[in-house]
């Protein structure tokens, strides 16, 4: 089954050095915790629906 009009989002910890977005580029690790928490929850929430 494919989904053309499907959104994506990719999320990830890199390795400070690969400097992927910009050279002073910071990301609070807590933040890295809530976003995945956050995916997780909406994701559950979302199943749930889809399974009614």
């Amino acid at each position: 089954m494919s989904f053309p009009d499907a959104e994506l989002i990719l999320m990830g910890v890199e390795e400070p050095r690969c400097l992927i977005h910009a050279p002073n580029e910071s990301v609070d690790p807590t933040e890295i915790e809530r976003m995945a928490l956050v995916e997780a929850l909406f994701l559950h929430h979302y199943a749930d629906r889809a399974g009614s």
